[in-house]
């Protein structure tokens, strides 16, 4: 029994998952996002910034997420001491434009509302930002007069020790109910889902904000469904991480009984996603400071979470393999998510192989199956949580060996 022990860890040892700039990179568990329109962000004219500030920053303490994506910032030198003073390692970057703001020489910077990007330096890096659709004069229109989403590229640590491509769009929607903000709303809509679908449709991204209305119904009287139909339709790009919250009764403004920040992410993103950690911070955050209405915002922050991994293929099969077959074999089987939460896909292009098992790292048989061809679900929920030996066969092939992590 030693000695079998002592073989599956060799083997789970040298089995690894495909990435890249994994060398260096630390162990890091989910990625914590946080949505949040934070009401004229110490602006004196509508707050009391120190205070803001302050009870800002103890509720960041509090959430200890690792990106925040922000609304309504309107004192940037407010926003850096925030961000610089949150428990850990943080950075910050803020939109050079906003509201009748093209940049920050023009005059009415100082008093926009803009859109900022809170982060922990150890998860994030490599940060680049543009203005989404600044070419565009109907999106100019249509986003509350040049308040455009904010792109943030970055790369964000997983939970493989890699470093993965991430797109963060901050948006900040037309507000009111009036005809014509729903219009310019749905107008926004359809010219920014074309964006998505020309640029960036294959590329994992959030798409995380103020919407200014539902999306299982609308703040719109002469509307019958949200304006965000266009974009909800097509469910099999883009999903909305927040419509189940949603639909269940969430709300994340004060005195209104809807749901208007939201997230949708695309479908790369989509297989990161924590199921059923969309969540409005509503009753947290007012436990957390008092007058939170008063001192903070009328808005109640959004938190979702991410499990980053690589979608793993095998490795190729030993040199001893001289078999061409054998060797193309290994490129036809995909899984994922790796780790693993409730559910694990194993995708076998072709039928390639046509059985699965999972041991546990004493070298017992816990789980098998038959494969079909395509995409094959199998449940992991039973499993405890660790690290465990995953094997796909075939009486054609050579059988090819995963590490698996389960977490739950």
């Amino acid at each position: 029994m030693a000695a079998m022990i002592k073989f599956f860890l060799t083997l789970l040892a040298s089995i690894t998952l495909i990435g890249y700039c994994k060398a260096q990179a630390p162990y890091s568990d989910t990625l914590d996002v946080v949505n949040w329109n934070l009401r004229y962000f110490a602006d004196p004219t509508h707050n009391n910034p120190a205070k803001q500030v302050s009870k800002v920053r103890t509720i960041m303490n509090n959430l200890n997420a690792d990106v925040y994506a922000i609304c309504e910032v309107v004192d940037v030198d407010s926003f850096a001491q925030l961000a610089h003073t949150i428990n850990g390692n943080y950075d910050y970057t803020v939109s050079t434009f906003g509201s009748f703001a093209n940049n920050t020489s023009d005059p009415d910077y100082a008093s926009a509302q803009k859109l900022g990007f809170i982060y922990r330096k150890s998860m994030v890096r490599n940060i680049s930002t543009r203005r989404m659709m600044g070419n565009s004069n109907n999106a100019y229109y249509n986003f509350s007069s040049g308040r455009l989403p904010f792109q943030v590229n970055a790369e964000v640590l997983g939970k493989d020790s890699a470093w993965h491509n991430v797109t963060f769009m901050v948006m900040h929607a037309k507000a009111e109910a009036d005809n014509d903000a729903c219009t310019r709303r749905v107008a926004a809509c359809h010219e920014l889902k074309d964006t998505l679908d020309h640029y960036f449709v294959n590329k994992p991204f959030l798409l995380l904000g103020d919407y200014n209305d539902d999306l299982d119904q609308t703040i719109c009287s002469n509307y019958s469904v949200s304006n965000y139909s266009y974009l909800l339709a097509d469910s099999a790009h883009y999903h909305a991480l927040t419509l189940a919250i949603s639909k269940a009764g969430a709300i994340s403004i004060d005195g209104y009984t809807t749901l208007i920040d939201h997230v949708f992410a695309s479908n790369s993103m989509f297989h990161y996603y924590v199921p059923n950690s969309a969540h409005s911070l509503r009753t947290e955050v007012k436990s957390w400071v008092n007058n939170y209405n008063y001192d903070v915002s009328d808005h109640f922050p959004v938190r979702t979470q991410y499990v980053l991994y690589d979608t793993v293929t095998s490795n190729p099969p030993p040199d001893t393999t001289t078999g061409v077959n054998e060797i193309n074999a290994a490129r036809q089987i995909s899984i994922y998510p790796n780790p693993a939460n409730a559910f694990l896909t194993i995708d076998n292009k072709n039928a390639v192989y046509n059985e699965m098992a999972i041991y546990s790292v004493e070298g017992k048989k816990i789980l098998s199956s038959q494969l079909e061809a395509g995409v094959n679900t199998i449940a992991t929920g039973a499993l405890s949580a660790g690290i465990y030996l995953l094997r796909v066969s075939g009486s054609k092939w050579q059988p090819q060996n995963f590490r698996l992590i389960v977490t739950h």
